[in-house]
C-alpha cells in the first residue's frame, strides 16, 4: 500500500514546492513591479476622466506627424556636431583636405569597425550609423573595395578590439588593441596590388574605446609594444605605419592621414615621428549615428574643421602629474583595520585615491609650470626636470582650420558685475570657415596665496564665442561676457570661504591656453630670451589692477547662504582620522611637490568607522523644532495634478503629501531603476527614466525606442558651440517626448582628470568651466520639452575602477574649482531638475550620503530645488536609504533592499521621506509626465497581464497542491480501511 501512496505524496511535495516558488517570485515581481512594466512597456494605471474638454497636452511633441523630418534634422545636427567637433591636429604638405575625387585606401581593423560612443550605460544604438566608407563615398571620395573587404570579411576580419564587459558595477575583462598585423596585410594575395590605383591617400583609423566600470590599461594592456599602456600604439600599428611610410616613399602613396577615433587622448609620440611619416592627423573622438558623415567631408574639403581640444594631447600621457595617484590604490593595513571587499565590486572601503595633483589638471599643470620656468620662479626646475615642448604635443583649446584667421583691435570694458571683452576677428585665407575665440584669466599668485596654500593657475578659460562662417577676406567682431565672480579663489585653509586676492589680473585672447600665456608673458616684459618658445602678443591683453584683498564679496550667495568650508574630511591634511598628511602639488615648489609616486595612505581606526553608516536618530531639526510623524491616508481631495505651476513652498503641498501612504513613499523612493511608481492616493503617474549623455538610449531599458546617438560628449565639448548644444538638448527633449521618457540620466560633466578614465566620452573635459558653460544650454534645452534631465556623476567620480566605494580624498579648493564648477551653471543657468549621485565615496562618506556636497552646496548654496537620485545602488551594503536620505538623496536607481521599511514609527526618517516625496513630485508634476491629465482626473491603478499570470499561477499551483494534498489524504484513508479489513 506504501508504494499506492507514493505519487500523490510526490505530486503533493512537488506542487507545494512550486506553489512556494510561485508566491514567492510573485512577491518578489509586485516589489519591482514598476520596473518590469517600463521593461515590458506595460501600462499601469489608467486615467479616469472628470472633464474632457481640458487641454493636457502640457508639453507637446511639435513634430508629431513630420516624424520623417525630424529623423533628417537629427541627422543633420549629428552631423553637424561631428563636423564642428572634429580637430585637425596636424596638417603637412597641404595633405588635407583631399583632391576631388581621391582615391583612397582604408588601414586598419577599426576602419571598418569604428568606435561611435563608449560602452555601458551610455552606449548607443548605431545599427544605422553609415560607415567609414559610404561617408567618404558620400563626399565624392573613391575607397578601395578590396582592401575593405580584406578587412571587414576577409582574412583581417578575425582581429578585433576587446573591452571589459560590464557586470553590476564593475567591468570585467582585458583592454587589447589586436590590430592586424602587416604581415597579414601582405601576404594576402593581390592586395597590395590595388594600392596603387588607390593611393591618393592611406587613411589609417586608430581607435581605442572606453567604457563603464574599469578605467583604461596603464600598466595591463595585452599587446605587444604598448609596455601595458593601452593609449600607446601596439607593434602591429607601428609596423603598419611604418609599412605605409615606406609605401609612400616609393610614390605608391601620395600622402598618410591619421584619424584619432577615440575620446580619450592617445599618447601622441608617433604624430611627428619621422619614421612613421604622417602627413595630417585628425580627432574625431567618437562620431555618434552619423558623424561619418563629417568625417568624410572634412577630409574631401566639402566641410572645414573648426573643433578645438578639449583635453591636453601628451607625447606620452604618463607626463599628467595624476597619473601615480590613479584607479588602483588600497590601504596596506586594510585588514587590520578591517576593511572590506567584495569580489563583484559592489562594495569596497579598501581602495582610496588621492588628487595630489590638486587644481593643476590638464593645461592648468603644464602651462603653470611653463610661465614659471620663463619667469624663473617656483622651483619650476631646469629644462631636463620639465620641458613643455617635449611633454605637450597640443594644449588645451588648440585646433587647425583649412583657412587662417587674424585677430585685430582687441578691447575690454567694465560692465558693473562682468567684464566685456571683443574683439575683430577676420579670415585672412581662401577658404570659408568658423573660428573660436578663446578668453583666458591670469589670477595674481601672492605672498598670501603661499601662506596659505592657495593655488593659481597661469591661465584658466573663462569665457569663449564662435564666429559664423566667414568667407574669406570677412570679418566679426566677437563679443565675450567674463563675470567679474570668475577672479574669486577657494582659501580653504585661511577665509574658509572665497576671496579676490589683491594684485594684477590680466585677461587675454588665445587660439589656445599655451599662446594665452606667451601674450601674458609678453605683457609682463619677458621675451624669446627668457625662455618664451614664442613671442607673444601684448596687445591681445587687457590688465586689471584689485587694490586690496576681497574676503567679503564671494563669501555669500545670492540666496544669503553663507559660503563656508564643507569638505574638511575630505582632506587628509584636515580629517581627524587621517594617519598622514599629504603634500600637494605647489607652484611655489614645482620640484620639491611633484608627485612622482603614489601617496601612501594608511588606515586608521577611525577611518575604518568613519566609513561605516550607523544610523543616529534626531530628535529636533536645525531650529530646535521636534520632528514628528507626518499624517498619512488623509482624505483632502487633491490631486497631485492641482500643484501644476505651484511653487515648492505652496502650502497646499502639505495637504497633498498627508494623502499619502508611508508605503506609497518606500516604494517610490526605495524602488526607482530607472523609473518612480504611480500612486493612486494623490494619482501620480508612474514615470520612466533612461540614460541619455549621448540621446535617449534603451541600454537597460526605458523609453519605447532608442533615440538619436550623437557625438560622445567629449566631441559635443569641443565644438564650443553653445547654440549647437541648445539644438542637440532640446533634440534629446523631443526624443523624450517620442518615447514617453520623462527623465534622462545625463548630461555628465565629470573631469578628464587624466586620459586613462574609463568613462571619458561620457564626460566635456579636462576644465571645469567649459564643461558647465556647455552642459547648462543643453539642459535648458532637454527641459523646455517637460523632460526632466540629471547631471551626473555629481560629484568626483572621475575613474571607474573601483568606483563603488573607492575613498577620494581631495582639498576645498580643489573639489570646489576644478570639480562642483563643472555642474554649477547646470543648476544656477540652466535650472536643472535632476542630479545623479556618485558610487564613491567623499572621504570617509558615500557621495549619495554626503550632507556637504547634497544638501549644503547643491541645495543650499546653488539653490537647487529638484529631485536627487543615486547611482545605481543594488546590492551595495553603504548605499543605505537611510544615509541617503539623511545626506539629501532622495530615490535609488536600484534593486536594493529597503532599510526604511520599518521605520514607519521613526519621525527623522519619515519627515525625510515626506520631503524626498516634495521634491519628486515637485518636479513630476511640471513635467511631460503629467501629459494627458487634468486636475479634476484621477490616476487608477490597474493590473498588467504578468501580475493576472501570476495570481493565475498562484492559484493553479494551489489548487493542484490541495488536489494532489486531497489524494494523499484519501489514499491514506483507503489504505487504513484496507488494512483494517484485512485485520
Amino acid at each position: 500500500m506504501k508504494k499506492k501512496n507514493l505519487l500523490p505524496r510526490i505530486l503533493t511535495i512537488v506542487t507545494s514546492v512550486l506553489l512556494v516558488l510561485s508566491l514567492v517570485a510573485t512577491g518578489v515581481a509586485n516589489y519591482f513591479q514598476t520596473s518590469i512594466n517600463t521593461f515590458l512597456q506595460c501600462p499601469t494605471y489608467r486615467i479616469e476622466r472628470a472633464d474632457t474638454n481640458v487641454d493636457t497636452d502640457y508639453f507637446p511633441d511639435e513634430w508629431t506627424g513630420y516624424d520623417d523630418w525630424f529623423a533628417h534634422y537629427e541627422e543633420d545636427v549629428c552631423t553637424r556636431a561631428e563636423a564642428e567637433g572634429a580637430v585637425l591636429l596636424k596638417n603637412e604638405n597641404a595633405a588635407l583636405p583631399l583632391p576631388e575625387h581621391a582615391k583612397v585606401s582604408l588601414f586598419s581593423h577599426s576602419s571598418v569597425d569604428m568606435i561611435y560612443g563608449g560602452t555601458g550605460s551610455g552606449s548607443v544604438n548605431t545599427s544605422t550609423a553609415p560607415t567609414l566608407r559610404k561617408a567618404l563615398e558620400s563626399a565624392g571620395a573613391e575607397v578601395n573595395g578590396t582592401l575593405w573587404s580584406f578587412y571587414n570579411s576577409g582574412s583581417g576580419a578575425s582581429y578585433k578590439r576587446a573591452v571589459p564587459a560590464l557586470s553590476s558595477c564593475a567591468a570585467k575583462g582585458d583592454y587589447s588593441i589586436n590590430e592586424v598585423p602587416w604581415s597579414v596585410v601582405e601576404n594576402e594575395k593581390g592586395l597590395k596590388d590595388t594600392f596603387t590605383q588607390y593611393g591618393d591617400a592611406a587613411i589609417f583609423v586608430l581607435a581605442r574605446s572606453g567604457g563603464e566600470g574599469l578605467d583604461l590599461a596603464t600598466t595591463g594592456c595585452l599587446d605587444a609594444g604598448t609596455n601595458g599602456d593601452y593609449l600607446a600604439l601596439c607593434d602591429n600599428e607601428k609596423d603598419t605605419l611604418r609599412a605605409l611610410k615606406a609605401l609612400k616613399d616609393e610614390g605608391v602613396f601620395s600622402r598618410l592621414i591619421v584619424l584619432l577615433d577615440s575620446s580619450n587622448a592617445v599618447n601622441c609620440n608617433f604624430i611627428n615621428d619621422e619614421q612613421y611619416g604622417i602627413d595630417a592627423c585628425l580627432w574625431i573622438g567618437g562620431v555618434g549615428a552619423y558623424g561619418n558623415n563629417a568625417v568624410g567631408s572634412i577630409l574631401m574639403g566639402g566641410t572645414n574643421p573648426s573643433g578645438r581640444l578639449v583635453d591636453t594631447y601628451l607625447y606620452s600621457n604618463f607626463s599628467n602629474p595624476s597619473v601615480v595617484n590613479f584607479a588602483d590604490l588600497s590601504y596596506p593595513n586594510a585588514k587590520e583595520m578591517g576593511l572590506t571587499e567584495t569580489n563583484d565590486d559592489l562594495q569596497t572601503n579598501v581602495n582610496y585615491v588621492v588628487y595630489q595633483e590638486g587644481i593643476y589638471i590638464g593645461y592648468k599643470y603644464f602651462e603653470t609650470r611653463y610661465e614659471d620656468q620663463v619667469m624663473g620662479k617656483g622651483n619650476a626646475g631646469a629644462l631636463t626636470d620639465y620641458n613643455y615642448g617635449e611633454q605637450v604635443y597640443r594644449t588645451f583649446g588648440f585646433g587647425m582650420s583649412y583657412t587662417d584667421f587674424n585677430y585685430g583691435d582687441f578691447r575690454v570694458r567694465e560692465d558693473g558685475s562682468n567684464f566685456v571683452a571683443s574683439v575683430a576677428v577676420t579670415n585672412t585665407g581662401k577658404v570659408a570657415g568658423k573660428h573660436t575665440v578663446e578668453v583666458y584669466m591670469q589670477k595674481p599668485y601672492t605672498d598670501y596665496d603661499v601662506q596659505n596654500h592657495i593655488e593659481k593657475a597661469a591661465v584658466e578659460l573663462v569665457g569663449f564665442g564662435k564666429t559664423r562662417n566667414l568667407q574669406p577676406g570677412q570679418t566679426e567682431v566677437v563679443e565675450i561676457t567674463v563675470p567679474k565672480a570668475l577672479m574669486k579663489s577657494y582659501d580653504s585653509y585661511g577665509a574658509g570661504t572665497y576671496i579676490v586676492d589683491a594684485g594684477d589680473y590680466y585677461l587675454t585672447v588665445g587660439t589656445d591656453a599655451h599662446d594665452a600665456v606667451n601674450n601674458i608673458l609678453a605683457a609682463k616684459g619677458y621675451t624669446m630670451e627668457n625662455g618664451m618658445d614664442a613671442a607673444g602678443n601684448a596687445a591681445m591683453t587687457f590688465k586689471y589692477a584689485q587694490g586690496a584683498l576681497d574676503t567679503k564679496t564671494y563669501a555669500v550667495t545670492a540666496n544669503g547662504t553663507a559660503i563656508v568650508n564643507q569638505f574638511d574630511n575630505a582632506d587628509l591634511n584636515r580629517y581627524e582620522g587621517a594617519a598622514e598628511k599629504v603634500t600637494y602639488l605647489s607652484r611655489n615648489d614645482w620640484t620639491g611637490t611633484y608627485p612622482y609616486t603614489a601617496t601612501v595612505v594608511n588606515a586608521t581606526r577611525k577611518l575604518a568607522d568613519d566609513s561605516n553608516f550607523v544610523y543616529q536618530p534626531k530628535t529636533v531639526d536645525e531650529n530646535g523644532n521636534a520632528y514628528t510623524v507626518p499624517a498619512y491616508g488623509k482624505q483632502n481631495g487633491l490631486t497631485m495634478a492641482m500643484m501644476m505651476g505651484k511653487s515648492y513652498d505652496d502650502p497646499m503641498w502639505e495637504d497633498l503629501l498627508d494623502q499619502m501612504t508611508f508605503a506609497e513613499q518606500e516604494a517610490i523612493i526605495v524602488n526607482a531603476f530607472h523609473n518612480t511608481r504611480a500612486a493612486d492616493s494623490v494619482s501620480k503617474p508612474a514615470t520612466i527614466e533612461t540614460n541619455g549623455p549621448q540621446g535617449i538610449t534603451n541600454s537597460f531599458f526605458g523609453g519605447k525606442e532608442a533615440g538619436m546617438a550623437y557625438p560622445a560628449e567629449v566631441v559635443m565639448a569641443a565644438t564650443w558651440n553653445r547654440d549647437l548644444m541648445a539644438e542637440i538638448g532640446s533634440n534629446i527633449g523631443i526624443q523624450g517626448l517620442k518615447s514617453r521618457t520623462n527623465g534622462v540620466y545625463g548630461p555628465a560633466a565629470n573631469i578628464h582628470r587624466n586620459a586613462y578614465c574609463g568613462r571619458n566620452y561620457e564626460y566635456f573635459s579636462e576644465d571645469a568651466f567649459l564643461s558647465g558653460a556647455m552642459m547648462a544650454p543643453e539642459v535648458d534645452a532637454i527641459q523646455s520639452h517637460g523632460v526632466y534631465a540629471f547631471m551626473k556623476h555629481f560629484a568626483l567620480n572621475d575613474q571607474e575602477t573601483h568606483r563603488a566605494g573607492v575613498m577620494t580624498w581631495a582639498n576645498e579648493q580643489t573639489i570646489r574649482e576644478a570639480y562642483l564648477a563643472a555642474y554649477e551653471p547646470a543648476v544656477t543657468e540652466g535650472g536643472i531638475k535632476g542630479a545623479m549621485t556618485i558610487m564613491n565615496r567623499i572621504g570617509t562618506t558615500w557621495g549619495g550620503a554626503s550632507t556637504a556636497l547634497l544638501t549644503n552646496v547643491l541645495r543650499h548654496e546653488w539653490g537647487f530645488d529638484g529631485i536627487v537620485v543615486t547611482d545605481y545602488s543594488s546590492n551595495s551594503n553603504f548605499t543605505l536609504q537611510t544615509a541617503g536620505l539623511i545626506g539629501g538623496a532622495d530615490i535609488w536607481d536600484g534593486f536594493q533592499a529597503s532599510d526604511i521599511a520599518n521605520k514607519q514609527n521613526d519621525p527623522y526618517i519619515t519627515t525625510l521621506m515626506r520631503q524626498a516625496l516634495h521634491r519628486i513630485m515637485y518636479v513630476q508634476v511640471n513635467s511631460s509626465a503629467m501629459n494627458g491629465i487634468a486636475a479634476t482626473d484621477r490616476v487608477v491603478p490597474i493590473m498588467t497581464w504578468w501580475q493576472k499570470a501570476l495570481i493565475g499561477l498562484d492559484v493553479g499551483f494551489g489548487v493542484l497542491t490541495l488536489a494532489c494534498a486531497a489524494w494523499l489524504i484519501l489514499a491514506g484513508k483507503k489504505a487504513k480501511t484496507v488494512k483494517a479489513k484485512k485485520a
